[in-house]
């Protein structure tokens, strides 16, 4: 600086001293040269000063630790995955220790990325990124200086339209940051960070991250779910021009994706070919092959290329959600974001082959067609032991999209019915207060509204015992087995044992306190279809309930266990209530209102069926000794059903069957549900409920007899007093008890009843064969017009009467 000044000084006093000669024009003009040389050193070293101190500056303001600890936050996969148990044949061992995941799905928010270590990602691909990205990354410390200042130079005097300057290295910093923005201070910042990644990771762990993260269109991030997406392939699979294709998308992958842009891709994948083949990372042979071959894409991965996700998949979704916020503390939003983009792994319950039936079926709508209509419906299958969730459809027809509104798990109906053995058969037989044999009168009563309740179809039978109003679905006896457990005792238990979400005991003047709601089914809100299948494994399971469940752990990306859900089991009831109760529910199958079910050839079946007021909501909720399934059918708008709708029973039906089918687990000692050994087996009369004597054997309606399953001390220990021997006199023309004269009189027995009272215009289809009615008839009980004849009842099932709604 000091001899700039004194250079200058100099000029000075010699132009004040007069006129210059020549070699004094010429020294002149070679101190100003060297003044020219020390301004533009001068300017240099300032310019160098300063770029040091914004380095310096920038450096400084940047947390690179903080920013290593983004790098380490980013990597793993951000796509959850979600398995199947692939030794899920015997559920009973399964736990999150001993489970063998099997891919089943995904879920992905905006971007679908699955992490691929380096050992899966085969050669040819690292090095067709390279080639085409980054030609001296196994060279440079992060940034490359000559491609740089390239770039540096293009970007003043435009020698190309593009030149890119960035390395793998930077480019990872890039999509780690999420930094867009075009500065140069932002340049700058990326070539820093890049540096330091240098310093703490390898060349191979380096490239394998930044292979995980590039964009490759069509939501796919990271190589690993673009070749599943292009190719239906795993890394390891893909051929040297498949490599080159994925190479060429990451330029612009809106403009080079091979599905929509076939002719772009092909025109890149050949120069990251020929790059390959020039940095000697493919011989000729194959780079010439490759050249020449066709790219064929395979876009039919089930899991990678779908946009609507399964109906199983939005349940364990739903459910893993559900239980961050409730056990991890999360909000709403930041469980979802977790699941749909916190790479998680999720070890589900869902049997592949029970789901993909189900789906099948519901997806075709002319299952649920009826007169022109088609209705809308959901079905859950259980496990009964662990309550496991195998399958669940939330709709009829294709599915529209993901997270849609799943009406198995997210709608609330009238169970009608189906309600009943739960809410207050099971209870009544445990509290024994009833039998398999206890005997009923199936008839209203007078209320101050007129005669209730009312049967489905109005009629009225009489005399019946519970496993046949049980089967025949008769309300009149609901209500009466209601009033011997008690409205407040049936509410509690059902909300204790069950815990069914929508009960109420009093909201707005409404409460489900009550006859119509706990007898016939016609809750305020409702209960879901999981509720309900969920409650019936209680007696599938011998009397132990198993809550459904949709997964047993669940893993974040660094495969930390965050959520495990082991299976809850409780007792409710005792086994031999569970047995005969399951029993009673054969019977409904059997020759009652579900007796269309042909799954009962194979394996026994036992369920029942509900229907809503005003035939709104068709159920059945059936179960095998593997398998508890429930069924809802109706409309969204909650208008009334077709008369004789019946898709309820036909789509339990045609799903289970076809299971069966498929898995053929109905072995010979697993076809029958297993009796306890505190059931005895027993005859009954059906009319009385007490042993059978000849006269129930002699009935003019044929046998009366029945054999019921009992709990060991509750079996019938007083024989019949119903049924009597009678006779008609044939010289008098006079009936009588007891049996006459054995020269003139005929005899049979008859129902005997002395102490009946039925409401007034009551009328029952056992009338015409009691005493006090034949007496009162003037017929001959064995001419052509016996009282009664025409109305006997038929007792091979054929003729029951359809199921009691309520």
């Amino acid at each position: 600086m000091a001899a700039l000044f004194y250079e200058m000084k100099r000029e000075k006093n010699a132009g004040a001293a007069g006129a210059e000669t020549g070699i004094e024009k010429k020294k002149r003009k070679g101190r100003r040269a060297r003044r020219v040389l020390l301004w533009l050193l001068l300017a240099l070293v300032l310019t160098v000063l300063a770029g040091v101190g914004v380095v310096a500056v920038t450096a400084g303001r940047l947390d690179l630790d903080e920013d290593m600890a983004v790098m380490e936050a980013m990597r793993g996969s951000r796509t959850t995955r979600i398995y199947y148990p692939e030794n899920g044949e015997n559920r009973a061992t399964l736990t999150a220790e001993n489970y063998l995941p099997a891919e089943y799905d995904i879920l992905f928010g905006d971007e679908n990325m699955v992490w691929a270590d380096s050992s899966e990602i085969p050669a040819d691909l690292k090095n067709a990124f390279v080639a085409i990205e980054d030609q001296r990354f196994h060279r440079h410390r992060g940034v490359d200086w000559r491609r740089t200042g390239k770039a540096a130079l293009n970007y003043v005097f435009r020698f190309e339209k593009q030149f890119g300057g960035s390395t793998i290295t930077q480019q990872l910093v890039k999509n780690v940051h999420d930094e867009r923005d075009i500065s140069a201070m932002r340049k700058l910042k990326e070539m820093i960070r890049a540096v330091r990644v240098e310093k703490e990771y390898t060349k191979d762990e380096i490239l394998t991250y930044y292979l995980n993260i590039v964009p490759l269109g069509h939501q796919c991030t990271g190589v690993k779910s673009a070749a599943r997406y292009y190719f239906g392939k795993e890394l390891g699979d893909l051929t040297p021009i498949e490599c080159a294709a994925l190479a060429a998308i990451t330029n612009a992958p809106a403009r080079y994706e091979p599905v929509d842009h076939g002719e772009n891709n092909r025109a890149r994948r050949s120069l990251v070919l020929r790059a390959m083949y020039e940095n000697e990372y493919l011989d000729r042979e194959t780079y010439e092959e490759a050249t020449t071959a066709d790219l064929t894409l395979d876009i039919t991965d089930p899991v990678y290329t779908r946009t609507a996700r399964g109906w199983y998949t939005d349940t364990v979704a739903e459910e893993v959600i559900c239980d961050l916020i409730a056990h991890r503390g999360l909000t709403r939003a930041a469980a979802t974001a977790l699941v749909y983009r916190g790479g998680l792994e999720i070890y589900s319950l869902v049997d592949p082959t029970v789901e993909e039936v189900m789906e099948a079926y519901f997806s075709d709508e002319r299952n649920f067609t009826a007169d022109g209509e088609t209705l809308q419906g959901g079905m859950v299958i259980c496990d009964p032991y662990g309550g496991d969730l195998l399958g669940v459809v939330g709709g009829v027809g294709e599915k529209a999209g993901s997270r849609v509104f799943n009406r198995a798990t997210g709608g609330f109906y009238q169970p009608g019915s189906a309600l009943k053995p739960i809410a207050i058969y099971a209870p009544a037989l445990e509290e024994n207060l009833i039998t398999y044999a206890t005997v009923f009168e199936d008839a209203p009563v007078l209320r101050a509204a007129g005669l209730w309740p009312h049967n489905s179809p109005n009629v009225y039978q009489g005399r019946i015992p519970l496993c046949e109003a049980l089967a025949r679905s008769k309300n009149t006896v609901a209500v009466k087995v209601l009033g011997m457990l008690g409205e407040r005792e049936a509410f509690e238990r059902l909300g204790r044992d069950f815990g069914f979400a929508g009960l109420i005991e009093s909201e707005n003047g409404k409460t489900d306190i009550g006859e119509a709601p706990l007898a016939l089914g016609q809750l305020t809100y409702g209960v879901t279809v999981e509720e309900l299948t969920g409650a019936y494994t209680t007696l599938a399971a011998g009397g132990v309930r198993a809550t459904p469940r949709s997964y047993v752990a669940v893993y974040d990306a660094k495969g930390e266990l965050i959520l495990r859900k082991e299976a809850e089991r409780v007792r409710i009831y005792s086994p031999e209530t569970a047995f005969i109760m399951t029993k009673m529910l054969v019977g409904v199958v059997e020759e009652g209102t579900a007796r269309s079910v042909t799954l009962k050839e194979i394996v026994e079946t036992a369920g029942k069926t509900g229907t809503s007021g005003a035939n709104r909501d068709k159920w059945f909720v059936g179960y095998t000794p593997q398998y508890v399934g429930g069924v809802r059918c109706g409309f969204d708008d909650a208008h009334m059903t077709p008369a004789g709708t019946r898709c309820h029973l036909t789509a339990w039906d045609g799903v289970m069957s076809e299971i069966y089918r498929r898995k053929g687990n109905a072995e010979e000692d697993t076809a029958s549900f297993p009796m306890p050994d505190g059931v005895v087996v027993r005859e009954f009369c059906r009319d009385s409920g007490g042993q059978p004597t000849d006269a129930c054997r002699a009935e003019l309606r044929g046998d009366r007899t029945l054999w019921g399953y009992f709990k060991a001390g509750y079996e019938p220990t007083h024989a019949c007093e119903n049924h009597i021997d009678a006779h008609f006199d044939l010289f008098t023309g006079e009936y009588g008890i007891g049996e006459g004269d054995p020269l003139t009189a005929v005899p049979f027995s008859v129902l005997y009843l002395p102490d009946r009272a039925l409401p007034e215009g009551v009328t029952t289809t056992d009338m015409p064969y009691e005493y006090g009615e034949i007496v009162r008839s003037t017929k001959n009980p064995y001419g052509e017009e016996t009282a009664g004849e025409g109305e006997k009842e038929n007792t091979d099932g054929g003729g029951l009467p359809q199921e009691n709604g309520g």
